[in-house]
Formats: C-alpha cells, sequence, structure tokens
C-alpha cells in the first residue's frame, strides 16, 4: 500500500465507481488511477467490468446493464443516477452516435483531458525486419519509399504467402474482400480492376488468385513470390486502408486474414510479416513492433475516399459522471491532470504480460516505484471550489483566504 498524500474530510462512500472496458490499458490506467484514488484521496473504489467502448459509455452514463446490447437498462425516460464515476483510457471519438445519445440523457457524461498518448491502428512489421534490412542495404523500411517495388525488394526480408499454412486462414471468400461496399470503395479509389471480380449481380468482391486465400497487390500479383506477407484479424481489420495503400504506394503486398484471433496473432509471431495492430495493446510488445510511416495525412482525400496517406491519431481521454465536479472537484482535477505517454503505458502492459500477475500488484507496483511521474497529478490541498470552503484545522473554523495553508483541508459548505 501506498503511505497517504492526504485525505478528505466528506464522506464519499458513493463515490464508488470505476467502470473499465476489458482492454489491457483500460485494466493498467484504471487500476492505476484506482489504487491513487483510494489510498491517497481516501476514497472507496469498486471496479465494474463492461466487454467495450460502447457498454462504458452507457455504464458511467447510468444505464443499470450495459453490457446488454438488446437492453442496456437506461429506462425508458433515461437513467436519473449513476454509480459509475469514471472511466480511463476511453476512444471517444470511435462511436460518435453512441456518445451523442448519452448526451441526451439527464445523466450525460462528461469528457476530460486527454490520457497524454493517441491510439493508433496501422500496419507493422518486427523491427528483426527493420534491422535486417538496413544492415543489408540501408534500407529503411520505416518509411513507405522502403517499400516501393519500382526501386527494392523488400519481400526479401519476409516470408511469401506459401509460407502459412491454410488451415490458418480464412477463404478470402469468409472476409470482408468479399464486402461490396469495402471493396466498391476501394475500386472507386484505386481504379484497380485487375484486384477485383464484378460479380453477376454487379456485386465487387476482391480477386483472390489460386487457392484463393490472399489478395495479391499490383505490384506482385504476377510473381506472388516477390510480395510481402500481410496478416491481419477478424474479417480483415484494416482492409480499406491496406489496400489502398499498397496499390497507391506500389508496395508488393500478399493480403490474408487469420481464420482465428489465435491464427492471426501465431501467424505474426512466427513469421516474417507485416501485420494489423492497433496501440495501446500488449499483443505483439515483445516484437518491438515498427510502423511504416505514411504521406502525411490528407483529409480532403480522405474525406472523398481516399486513404492511402497516413491516419490521424485517434483520441484517448476519460470520462466522468455528470455530476462528479459537484460531488468531488478534487477527484476530478486528479483525474484531470493523469497524464503517461505511451512508452509508459507498453511498460505496464508488458510488465502485467511477462509476470502474469493480477492488474493490481502490478499497477501498485509501478506506482511505488514510479513517483516522480504520479506526484504531479495530485491536487493542491488548499485549492478550493464552489459550495467547498477552507477549513482551518487549529482554529476550527473556516478562513477567508489561504496565504497561510498550515492546517487547511477543503470542506463541504452545505
Amino acid at each position: 500500500m501506498l503511505l497517504p498524500w492526504f485525505l478528505l474530510s466528506t464522506s464519499w462512500e458513493h463515490l464508488r465507481g470505476i467502470t473499465v472496458p476489458a482492454w489491457a490499458a483500460s485494466y493498467a490506467t484504471s487500476y492505476m488511477a484506482g489504487i491513487l484514488i483510494q489510498d491517497l484521496l481516501g476514497i472507496n473504489v469498486t471496479y465494474s467490468i463492461v466487454t467495450g467502448q460502447v457498454e462504458a459509455f452507457f455504464s458511467v452514463a447510468g444505464c443499470l446493464t450495459p453490457n446488454n446490447s438488446s437492453d442496456r437498462g437506461c429506462g425508458p425516460e433515461g437513467p436519473s443516477v449513476t454509480y459509475q464515476h469514471l472511466q480511463m483510457e476511453t476512444w471517444y471519438g470511435n462511436y460518435p452516435a453512441v456518445w451523442a445519445q448519452t448526451q441526451t440523457f439527464a445523466t450525460p457524461p462528461k469528457l476530460l483531458g486527454s490520457m497524454g498518448y493517441e491510439g493508433t491502428e496501422d500496419m507493422y512489421f518486427s523491427s528483426r525486419e527493420l534491422s535486417a534490412a538496413y544492415e543489408t542495404e540501408g534500407l529503411a523500411l520505416d518509411y513507405w519509399t522502403g517499400f516501393d517495388a519500382t526501386w527494392k525488394q523488400p519481400g526479401l526480408y519476409f516470408d511469401q504467402p506459401s509460407a502459412v499454412n491454410r488451415s490458418m486462414l480464412k477463404p478470402c471468400a469468409d472476409t470482408n474482400l468479399y464486402n461490396d461496399l469495402m471493396m466498391s470503395a476501394y475500386l472507386s479509389a484505386s481504379g484497380d480492376t485487375d484486384g477485383v471480380v464484378v460479380q453477376p449481380d454487379g456485386k465487387v468482391v476482391g480477386k483472390c488468385p489460386g487457392d484463393g486465400y490472399f489478395w495479391l497487390s499490383p505490384s506482385c500479383r504476377s510473381d506472388p513470390t516477390k510480395c510481402v506477407l500481410y496478416i491481419t484479424g477478424g474479417g480483415g481489420y484494416g482492409l480499406s486502408g491496406v489496400l489502398q495503400r499498397a496499390t497507391r504506394w506500389n508496395i508488393p503486398l500478399a493480403f490474408g486474414v487469420g481464420a482465428t484471433w489465435g491464427d492471426f496473432v501465431s501467424v505474426a509471431n512466427t513469421k516474417k510479416s507485416m501485420f494489423y495492430w492497433w496501440t495501446p495493446d500488449p499483443t505483439f510488445l515483445e516484437m518491438s513492433p515498427v510502423m511504416t510511416k505514411f504521406p502525411a495525412h490528407d483529409k480532403q482525400a480522405w474525406e472523398q475516399g481516399d486513404i492511402s496517406t497516413a491516419a490521424l491519431g485517434v483520441f484517448i481521454g476519460k470520462i466522468v459522471s455528470h455530476d462528479l465536479s459537484a460531488l468531488a472537484p478534487r477527484l476530478v482535477g486528479f483525474l484531470d491532470n493523469i497524464q503517461i505517454d505511451m512508452d509508459t503505458i507498453n511498460a505496464m502492459m508488458l510488465d502485467q504480460k511477462t509476470s502474469g500477475e493480477e492488474w493490481e500488484p502490478v499497477m501498485c507496483r509501478w506506482l511505488q516505484n514510479n513517483p516522480q511521474i504520479w506526484s504531479s497529478w495530485m491536487p493542491d490541498d488548499s485549492t478550493c471550489f464552489p459550495k467547498f470552503g477552507m477549513f482551518d484545522e487549529i482554529t476550527e473554523q473556516f478562513v477567508s483566504n489561504r496565504d497561510d495553508k498550515e492546517g487547511l483541508r477543503l470542506d463541504d459548505c452545505l
């Protein structure tokens, strides 16, 4: 346990809920904040696990069964009270329609500042391949120009699509390569008529030659042995951007989808491949993955469907219940002060993954070892807020100024 920094005198039993979506960075930051709130601010904390970001929005808004997609438990008139008061690691911009819905409630969650890092989802590969290419011929694969087949042979540093057992892959027909909407958008943006098939009913699907497990980009379509192996999961996470980039920037790429999440992770870990990944996430941290940098984000092009330039980072912040600022302004100030960088959250996740411990002892250890980071988050003990006053513990009276901070603490004026 940490030594107390200060305790609040007001009763906070009703301030009890941290909503925790079930992913690693969320667990890490939630327990980090929860331990500090409980041990240093003196507020009892409980954790409520939800399945994802959508569910977290409903939870902090006061809906009673946020994990039930058919009935979130918000009630016919919307929730009137919430016992879940905050969420760390909020992917705020990913579900604008759901956020907008919660803002119509009488208990709308409030957005605080950034966590200090942005989320990304992009094309990655192991630092092992980066080093091999640079040491062999000075080839910089961390930039898109290093993959340009007009001048380079990046396939020399990666496995070919033939290296993957087909039992670990989904046939193209079972992936988003057969999604008419996505592939029509690809065709419109790229003009790559040879990379698609227009079916008799007019639907556009990806063309996967040979055994039907990989889509090949134009620069290696005639010779698959020159293709760079690319693997992703789900139905084809990141498909639209990857296909457009491979075509636009002349990257020789064989795009395949893992049959299961485990197969996707296994192929990425055991083969020399490019792969889909988002950050922060611990899945591939041991590989020290490298993200390929593309030309700067072109907002106008993206709005028109051309997403071949770099994606923008995703804002990751914190949300609190509608009433937390009034109930516990110092707590809100503390939460708003929390800032960590990507290296820090990665170190937290890697420690937990390597040790196999539960999140609470991992984060307690991190807090004990890094007071120089979190000490600046703690609010000034003599800061005053509306409906609160500075109470002199020596004279047992409220004071009109805080020039002399000795013996002063924040107390409820009501």
